[in-house]
């Protein structure tokens, strides 16, 4: 532990050292592992952890549903945690990441999902986000991962209420090279389709997670303005720093301080 924070992390081009902000926190959703010709179902809970840029990862063999796990609610019926695989825990240490084009990242989350996938239907994509991090396994020395995210901010009003609600679900896709970042090599896109996991020459799997709680109180991250690779395409962060302004222009300066 005490080398967590090394200084030689061997930076790739186009990365830089950190975590992204917008996968702080705690997720959970189903997983979908690719091994030997057969695509293995997981429900997964996972930590990005921004102290030591520890991300740990616990599952259960089958799907959230299966598992009593409503990642939407956050809510837990069953024997979920009496049944997670502890041998299969990861311990990865995110040491570089990047912004990638939104144009890689062009997974529809509202339609794109196998049989059994948990659906999005009647929810909104506002905004969403790209990237690519590079971890270290401090498990199995030697092993390290590639994985592609693509977070979105989805919103759904309540038919009955008239409220707007929202939720952040992430897109992975990930894939495992040996001895050094210098070998990394990435999966093609995010994706949760087992489909495009398999004719992707480098993925092993994927996971689509629902974000239950920011790691930093202090940052709102149903606020898309508040992560590292979203592309504003629309200027709303603009947009909102205007009416901040506003605000403390008229004696209101309770408006939050940039992360």
């Amino acid at each position: 532990i005490a080398s967590a924070h090394s200084s030689d992390v061997n930076l790739q081009e186009g990365f830089k050292k950190g975590m992204p902000t917008e996968m702080r926190g705690l997720w959970a959703g189903d997983e979908k592992y690719y091994f030997e010709g057969v695509m293995y179902p997981y429900c997964t809970q996972a930590l990005w952890d921004p102290r030591m840029r520890f991300l740990t990862w616990n599952s259960v063999v089958g799907t959230c549903q299966d598992a009593g796990v409503h990642q939407k609610t956050g809510l837990i019926e069953g024997y979920w945690l009496k049944n997670m695989v502890l041998a299969e825990a990861y311990i990865l240490q995110v040491d570089q990441t990047k912004c990638l084009s939104n144009e890689l990242c062009d997974d529809d989350i509202t339609k794109a999902h196998d049989d059994g996938d948990i659906k999005y239907d009647g929810w909104n994509v506002e905004a969403k986000s790209c990237g690519a991090q590079l971890k270290a396994d401090k498990n199995n020395i030697g092993s390290y991962s590639c994985e592609l995210y693509q977070t979105n901010l989805l919103t759904h009003t309540d038919d009955n209420t008239g409220e707007k609600e929202k939720m952040v679900v992430a897109t992975l896709t990930y894939s495992f090279y040996e001895n050094g970042y210098e070998n990394y090599v990435c999966p093609e896109k995010p994706t949760f389709k087992a489909d495009s996991i398999i004719n992707d020459t480098h993925a092993v799997g994927g996971a689509r997670f629902v974000l239950q709680q920011g790691f930093d109180p202090a940052v709102d991250q149903m606020d898309p303005c508040n992560w590292d690779c979203f592309e504003d395409t629309k200027n709303i962060c603009n947009r909102q720093s205007k009416k901040l302004r506003s605000k403390a222009d008229n004696g209101n300066d309770s408006y939050p301080n940039s992360p």
